[in-house]
């Protein structure tokens, strides 16, 4: 484009003065031209795709919107660019920011600075800062809370956490017990969801990472919906040291499990109203609490029924599940469910997930598989699912 103007340049002054009103008449459109052509070029845009992960506990009808300091982003305007629902609590927005722009900030909110998002403790994020040279085409934002709601300390459905004795590990273990609001008032007996990671179930307070399930609240909101049957929750608490060792079947896993057989259980069973029987018994954890709990559904089939495995890790510890599966001759009768998302460390697990799933059925264990978009490895990722295998252990 720059040798046609100076083609052009050169021609005019080969032109006679009479031409030359028609001539100018004649560049003032080739220039318009080639502005149209220009302009574009030197204010193009990158095209960037805002995903926004909203809580569980989100408001019913709510609508998520996006704003920050570029007028692209509504310059702080809050209730200005509402992004779209793509289900299971995700939202998306595409947005067009001027090449010229190399940093930015953006907050979420639910259209007002009252419902900004929040940590567990109902804070307001900090503005959120990016910087377009280090990113890629998508920005994935989980919201832990929101500014209006009620923090998420543990509420008074959970009692303890208190301390039993492992002789199997040889140390005291931390565990937290969740009961359904009709519990003091009702002769009712109870099924059990055993869970591991007890730390991060309840109360951020706890939380190895400040972020908890808030499975009591969750479980609430549900038996107030009538989405969910009443059950007891048993947290079992562990530690970034320990978990390692205590959920692998091959080290210390076979000594936890003794011990949540021989002692959790009794004591639980001593000392609430629960229904004693395997058909009532569940367990549930994710991650390596995830493959313990699949282990332990192999290994003691007399005591559990029902598991489920968020973000399984099939493929840890050198597929040990598979040699675990393959060792035994006979499986047990259980119910299991297992997931992952598709995003950050999670994405790696869709391979080994799919030849675990299939491995169960094709040995007639039934088994539930789902991904979840946009999902990662995080408390938070976890906590927006919960739901669903609570679902699925406490409804199916």
């Amino acid at each position: 484009m720059i040798f046609k103007g100076l083609f052009f340049v050169s021609i005019q002054n080969l032109i006679s003065r009479q031409q030359k009103g028609i001539l100018l008449s004649k560049m003032i459109v080739k220039t318009l031209i080639f502005m149209a052509i220009m302009i574009p070029t030197l204010t193009s845009a990158k095209v960037l795709d805002f995903i926004v992960n909203v809580p569980f506990l989100t408001p019913k009808n709510s609508n998520v919107f996006l704003t920050g300091d570029l007028q692209e982003l509504c310059n702080w305007k809050t209730h200005c660019l509402k992004m779209n629902s793509i289900g299971n609590g995700s939202y998306a927005l595409s947005v067009k920011i001027s090449d010229q722009v190399k940093k930015f900030h953006y907050k979420i909110s639910r259209g007002s600075w009252e419902t900004e998002a929040a940590d567990s403790y109902s804070k307001a994020y900090n503005e959120i800062a990016i910087d377009i040279d280090k990113i890629d085409s998508t920005i994935v934002q989980n919201v832990i809370h929101w500014k209006d709601l009620s923090p998420l300390y543990k509420s008074l459905n959970v009692v303890g956490p208190f301390n039993l004795y492992s002789p199997e590990l040889e140390k005291n273990k931390e565990i937290s017990v969740y009961l359904p609001s009709s519990y003091h008032s009702s002769n009712k007996f109870y099924p059990v969801i055993y869970i591991h990671d007890g730390q991060n179930i309840f109360d951020p307070l706890t939380s190895s990472f400040g972020v908890s399930w808030a499975l009591d609240v969750t479980m609430n909101k549900l038996i107030a919906e009538n989405k969910m049957n009443e059950a007891i929750i048993v947290a079992i608490h562990t530690n970034n040291t320990d978990r390692w060792i205590e959920y692998d079947y091959f080290l210390k896993g076979k000594n936890y499990s003794d011990f949540v057989v021989n002692g959790v259980i009794p004591y639980i069973e001593n000392n609430f109203k629960v229904l004693k029987n395997r058909n009532a018994r569940y367990l549930m954890g994710s991650s390596m609490g995830a493959l313990i709990s699949l282990m332990m559904l192999i290994d003691r089939p007399d005591i559990f029924s029902k598991g489920a495995g968020l973000s399984f890790p099939a493929f840890i510890n050198n597929r040990a599940i598979f040699k675990f599966l393959e060792a035994k001759v006979t499986l047990p009768s259980f119910e299991f469910y297992m997931d992952h998302g598709d995003y950050g460390i999670d994405a790696k697990y869709a391979l080994t997930a799919t030849e675990l799933y299939q491995a169960l059925s094709s040995r007639g264990i039934a088994a539930k598989y789902l991904t979840f978009p946009y999902a990662d490895h995080t408390e938070a990722d976890w906590a927006r699912r919960a739901y669903i295998p609570l679902e699925y252990l406490l409804n199916h």
